[in-house]
C-alpha cells in the first residue's frame, strides 16, 4: 500500500499518509473520527498481509500487542487498539507530534555541534522513568514479569514539541522465560546498541536495556558510539567482547561523576552495571542538579523546536549567493572599485547568514532603482549594467542545467556483496555499485541487503566521495532442542542455557555443542552453521540400567513358583486381554516453511502440527502417516512399522 493521495478507509480509521516501511510492516499516520466533528490523529502499525500467514510472525506481533496495551506511563507511547483488517494485523498507537532522537542528533551534528549535556542527561533520565515502569511490571500475584525492551536506541526515543521524551516500539520485547524463535537471518535490535550478552545470543534481563541506554547517552555526549569503527563483522565481534573506547578519550572535560556513570552503564558484565534502572536515574538526577543545572520540558522543547526549524546547513552556494558574487566580480572588473560584500557564510558560521550585510548587494530591483535616479550614466557604467544584466540572464537560463551540480556532491558507493540498497539520510538513492550526486551536507549513509547486517556511517560531503563497504552476514537464530526436553546446552564451553532457547550464530561458523541431562549420555558434537538453518535438535541416549544383583544359589532352596496371573485356570476366551504395547514417540520437525500442517494416522482425523518440533504418540504396528501443508495442500508421508516405545525423528521438507 503506497502513501495515499486521499484518506483510505481502514476499518474505523482513515490512513492519511505512509510514515515508514520495513520488512515486517508499514506505519501510517491515521485519523479516527467521532460524533460532532470529533477526531483524533494516531499511528497505525500494519503487519504485511503475507506475514500474517506465518504463525511465528503473527505470534510475535500479537505478543507486542499484549505487552504494549498493558503498559501505561507518561514516558511510553501508548497502544490502545489491536485488530485485523483485510487479513492484516495492526496496532493503533498514540501519535507523538515531534521527532525521534536520531533525527535530532543528526541535526546537531550537521551544524557541527552536539545536544547540550544537560538536555542529553534530561532525556535519558526521562527514558529511565519509562523503563523503570516496564521493568517493574508485575502480574496479578505480585510477581515481576521481567519485561525487557531489547531495542532501546535513538530511533525509538521520541521527543514531542512539548519537550516530552517517550519510548516506543515494544515489537521485540520479551519476558526472560519466553522461548523466542527468531526468523532465519533476522538480527533483532540495532547492532551498535546491543548489550554484549544480546549480541552473543544469551538470555537477557533488564540490565541489557541499561547497557543500551548507556550507549545512547555515550553517543549524545560524544557524537560517536562506543563501538563505531571497523566492518560490521568487526563491530559485532567487539560488541560481543564488550570492547569500547573510554568516554574520557573523547570528552576529557566531562565531570568525573558523569564519566563514571556512563562507563558503569555500559560495563561488559551485567553484574558490573547498575542493578536497577532506578539507580541510573538517581545518578542522572544528582548530576543534573550538581553539575549541569536543572532542566525543564519547556527548555528542551524550545531548544529542539529551534534546532529542527532551522534549514540544514550546506557547503554549496545558493543561487542568490552565486548571482551576487558574479555581479560583484563584474562590477569590480569594470570600475576597479572594491565593494564591501559579506563573505559567504560557512556551515560553522550560521549567524552570518542572517546578519545584515555591511553594504547593499546588487539585485534586479536595485538595478532598476539605480537607473531611475541616474538618467545620464556614463558609457562605462552603461556597459557595466548591460554586462551585469546579460550575465544574470545567462545564469538564469543555465540554472536548470547547472543547479543540480552546484548544490549536489558526487557520491560513489560500492559494497561486497553488490546489490545493497543505499539510503542517504533515510532516502533511497539506488543500489550498489552506485555513482550518483546527493545534497552536499554531513549525512548518514546506510546500506541494507537481505541476509546481511545493515551498515551505517556518517559521511562528510564533499570531503568523502567514495565509500566501499564490506557487509557482514547476519547472525542466524538457531533453536536448540533436545529429546527428551530439558537438557543443558553449552556452545564452545560457554554458559549453559536450557534446550528450547535460540542462540545467535554466524553462518559458516563452527562450534562445539554439548547437551547434558540427568539419566542420559552427554552429547558433544562439532557443528557447522549453514545459511537457512533454524533448528539444532538431538535425541539423547539413555544411560544403560545397572544390572540387577543375581540371588545367591543354594542347594536346598525350594523351587520357585511363578506368581499367579489373572485368569489362570479360566478358558482362553474368558481371560483378560493383554495390555496394549507402548506407543512410539515421533518428533515431527519442519525443515522449511510453511512451518505448520496436519498429521493423519492411517487416514484418521487430522492432528494439528503448530510447533517447529512437535512430539506425537503413534500406536505400535504398521502405520501410514500423512502430513499435509495448511497453506497449499502439499503432502509429505511416512510409511513403516512402529515398534513399542520407538523414538523416531520425521523431517518435513515439503519436497
Amino acid at each position: 500500500m503506497e502513501s495515499p493521495d486521499a484518506p483510505i478507509k481502514f476499518g474505523r480509521y482513515e490512513l492519511l499518509r505512509l510514515l515508514a516501511r520495513g520488512g515486517m510492516g508499514e506505519v501510517y499516520l491515521a485519523r479516527m473520527q467521532g460524533a460532532s466533528g470529533w477526531q483524533k490523529q494516531l499511528v497505525i502499525k500494519r503487519m504485511l498481509p503475507h506475514l500474517a500467514e506465518d504463525p511465528a510472525f503473527a505470534r510475535r506481533f500479537l505478543e507486542e500487542a499484549r505487552i504494549s496495551t498493558s503498559l501505561s506511563h507518561g514516558n511510553l507511547v501508548p497502544v490502545f487498539d489491536v485488530g485485523e483488517h483485510d487479513g492484516a494485523l495492526f496496532l493503533a498507537m498514540d501519535h507523538v507530534d515531534g521527532w525521534d532522537l536520531r533525527a535530532i542528533h543528526r541535526a546537531e551534528l550537521a551544524r557541527g555541534a552536539r545536544l547540550p549535556d544537560q538536555l542529553a542527561l534530561f532525556i535519558i533520565a526521562e527514558i529511565c522513568r519509562g523503563l523503570a515502569y516496564v521493568h517493574n511490571r508485575r502480574d496479578d500475584q505480585g510477581r515481576r514479569l521481567g519485561l525487557v525492551h531489547r531495542d532501546v536506541s535513538p530511533s525509538n526515543i521520541l521527543i514531542s514539541r512539548d519537550g516530552e521524551a517517550k519510548l516506543v516500539d515494544f515489537g521485540i520485547a520479551i519476558a526472560p522465560d519466553q522461548a523466542v524463535r527468531t526468523a532465519t537471518g533476522e538480527l533483532r535490535g540495532k547492532l551498535a546498541y546491543m548489550s554484549p550478552e544480546q549480541a552473543r545470543g544469551e538470555r537477557l534481563d533488564h540490565r541489557s536495556d541499561i547497557y543500551s541506554l548507556g550507549v545512547v547517552l555515550y553517543e549524545l555526549l560524544t557524537g560517536e558510539r562506543p563501538v563505531s569503527t571497523g566492518s560490521d563483522m568487526e563491530v559485532l565481534a567487539r560488541v560481543q567482547r564488550g570492547e569500547h573506547r573510554p568516554i574520557t578519550d573523547l570528552r576529557d572535560d566531562l565531570p568525573a561523576g558523569l564519566a563514571q556513570l556512563v562507563e558503569r552503564a555500559i560495563a561488559t558484565s551485567p553484574d558490573d552495571r547498575f542493578e536497577e534502572v532506578d539507580e541510573l536515574l538517581l545518578g542522572l538526577m544528582r548530576l543534573l542538579f550538581s553539575e549541569t543545572g536543572p532542566v525543564t520540558h519547556a527548555l528542551l522543547a524550545r531548544h529542539v523546536g529551534r534546532l529542527m526549524a532551522e534549514p540544514a546547513p550546506t557547503s554549496g552556494m545558493s543561487l542568490n549567493d552565486l548571482l551576487n558574487a558574479q555581479l560583484d566580480e563584474a562590477a569590480q572588473s569594470q570600475s576597479g572599485a572594491r565593494h564591501l560584500t559579506p563573505s559567504r557564510p560557512t556551515g560553522s558560521d550560521r549567524s552570518a547568514r542572517s546578519a545584515p550585510p555591511s553594504s547593499p548587494r546588487l539585485d534586479a530591483a536595485s538595478i532598476t532603482r539605480t537607473r531611475a535616479v541616474r538618467p545620464a550614466p556614463s558609457p562605462a557604467r552603461s556597459r557595466l549594467w548591460f554586462a551585469v544584466i546579460a550575465l544574470a540572464l545567462v545564469t538564469l537560463g543555465l540554472t536548470p542545467f547547472l543547479w543540480p551540480r552546484l548544490t549536489r556532491a558526487p557520491l560513489q558507493v560500492t559494497s561486497e556483496p553488490a546489490g545493497a540498497a543505499v539510503y542517504w539520510n533515510d532516502e533511497l538513492v539506488g543500489r550498489t555499485p552506485l555513482d550518483t550526486r546527493v545534497r552536499q551536507t554531513t549525512g548518514l549513509l546506510r546500506l541494507e541487503k537481505k541476509g546481511f547486517v545493515a551498515s551505517e556511517q556518517q559521511i562528510d560531503l564533499p570531503t568523502e566521495t567514495t565509500v566501499s563497504v564490506g557487509l557482514a552476514a547476519e547472525p542466524i537464530s538457531l533453536l536448540f532442542q533436545s529429546t527428551p526436553p530439558g537438557a543443558a546446552v553449552r556452545i564452545d564451553g560457554g554458559p549453559a542455557f536450557p534446550a528450547g532457547t535460540p542462540a545467535l550464530l554466524l553462518p559458516d561458523s563452527e562450534h562445539t555443542v554439548t547437551m547434558e541431562l540427568a539419566g542420559y549420555k552427554s552429547l558433544s558434537e562439532r557443528h557447522r552453521v549453514t545459511a537457512g538453518e533454524t533448528l539444532f535438535a538431538r535425541l539423547l541416549e539413555p544411560l544403560p540400567a545397572a544390572p540387577a544383583a543375581a540371588p545367591e544359589a543354594t542347594t536346598d532352596a525350594a523351587p520357585i513358583t511363578p506368581p499367579a496371573q489373572p485368569g489362570d485356570g479360566l478358558p482362553d476366551k474368558m481371560r483378560p486381554a493383554a495390555p496394549a504395547p507402548a506407543p512410539g514417540r515421533f518428533t515431527f520437525r519442519f525443515i522449511e516453511p510453511p512451518l505448520l500442517g496436519t498429521l493423519s494416522i492411517d487416514g484418521g482425523p487430522p492432528i494439528q502440527l503448530i510447533e517447529l518440533a512437535q512430539v506425537v504418540e503413534i500406536p505400535a504396528g504398521d502405520r501410514t502417516l500423512t502430513i499435509r501443508s495448511k497453506r497449499d495442500g502439499r503432502i509429505d508421508s511416512w510409511v513403516g512399522k512402529v515398534a513399542p516405545g520407538q523414538q523416531e525423528q520425521v523431517r518435513i521438507d515439503w519436497k
